[in-house]
C-alpha cells in the first residue's frame, strides 16, 4: 500500500506514516501543516500562531533538508 495515509471522520483527522519516511516530530509538523491548510481552505481566520513554515508556498529552511542520521 501507501507509505502515508490520511483519514478523516467528522471533526477528526488521523495520519499514518511509515516510520522510514519521518520520525514522530516530522509527522506532527506535517499534521500541523495539514490542519493549517484545511483551515485556510475553509476561509477560517487563521492567525499567526503557526510557524511561517506551515504556510503553503513558504520557504523551507536548509536544516529541514538535513539528514542528521549518523552511522
Amino acid at each position: 500500500g501507501y507509505l502515508i495515509e490520511i483519514f478523516y471522520y467528522k471533526n477528526r483527522i488521523s495520519i499514518e506514516i511509515f516510520h522510514a519516511i519521518s520520525d514522530a516530530n516530522g509527522a506532527v509538523e506535517f499534521g500541523k501543516a495539514l490542519v493549517y491548510r484545511y483551515a485556510e481552505l475553509l476561509n477560517m481566520d487563521v492567525n499567526d500562531e503557526f510557524d511561517e513554515g506551515k504556510k503553503a508556498g513558504s520557504n523551507t529552511k536548509a536544516t529541514e533538508y538535513e539528514d542528521s542520521f549518523k552511522l
